[in-house]
């Protein structure tokens, strides 16, 4: 059969009623492994960790190495709170399908759980050069692992989120992530060139504004900072009264008179 994870817009009956039909199948298929992998996803999906548990213990007797299996077995154990477990799972499935990408997403997870940094750092990588278009949460998640690590490795942190934005574009998840992780190494004026640029391409200035503010703010260039948060403040008087008078532009002027205040 083709083995297709529950989707988050599955409702609990849609779940109910797969894992009826699965367990139909396998009452006439005893034997397939993917099955009884698939019905241990749908608990998973459904936090029934005791039923998933069990149907992946099944499935690992039928086919202890398969990837598939392995996958979905290492992500019961990883959702139902074995690290560990889930790590050594997925390092039997590598052993047979060492480029699976999926498999390797698992071990890297598992390595930053359990505080191995630089493994995940490099299962990561593996990850991100095996698949043609990686989404921009793989970047994030290598880099906030290796920067868990203390400051020694926020430069290779950034430089992992440097990566991302030159290959997915400014993507902007990732803009504000480096500029958090500049503003830890003490790269100030790097951190404002990163907003600048930002700005430069964005709509809309006012936020950005406050938000250079904020770094100025922080690294003790009050008088800079508080020029930026006049210009989001006029910027703000600017817009239209609809969009001005909206919660998140009212709680943004508020942001910036009460840093201009000292507040």
């Amino acid at each position: 059969m083709t083995f297709a994870a529950p989707s988050v817009v599955w409702a609990d009956d849609d779940v109910a009623l797969r894992i009826q039909e699965i367990s139909k199948k396998i009452a006439e298929s005893p034997k397939d492994a993917s099955l009884r992998a698939f019905r241990a996803d749908l608990h998973r999906f459904t936090r029934d960790f005791d039923a998933a548990l069990a149907d992946c213990e099944g499935a690992r007797v039928l086919a202890p190495r398969d990837a598939t299996v392995c996958t979905v077995c290492g992500r019961v154990l990883a959702d139902a709170g074995f690290p560990r477990a889930a790590k050594a799972v997925a390092e039997t499935g590598l052993g047979t399908a060492p480029d699976d990408p999926e498999l390797r997403l698992l071990h890297a997870r598992m390595l930053a759980k359990l505080g191995d940094a630089l493994g995940a750092w490099d299962d990561y990588s593996a990850v991100i050069r095996a698949v043609p278009a990686p989404s921009p949460d793989l970047f994030l998640e290598r880099s906030d692992a290796l920067a868990a690590t203390g400051p020694e490795h926020l430069d290779r942190a950034l430089g992992g989120l440097e990566e991302g934005i030159g290959r997915l574009g400014p993507v902007i998840t990732l803009e504000i992530r480096a500029l958090e992780l500049e503003e830890k190494l003490g790269r100030v004026d790097a951190a404002v060139m990163r907003v600048d640029r930002l700005m430069a391409d964005a709509k809309r200035k006012e936020t950005w504004l406050v938000r250079k503010g904020d770094v100025l703010r922080r690294a003790g260039r009050d008088e800079q900072a508080a020029e930026s948060y006049r210009a989001a403040l006029a910027a703000l008087e600017a817009l239209p009264p609809r969009v001005r008078d909206s919660r998140a532009m009212q709680d943004l002027e508020k942001q910036a008179r009460g840093a201009l205040d000292g507040r």
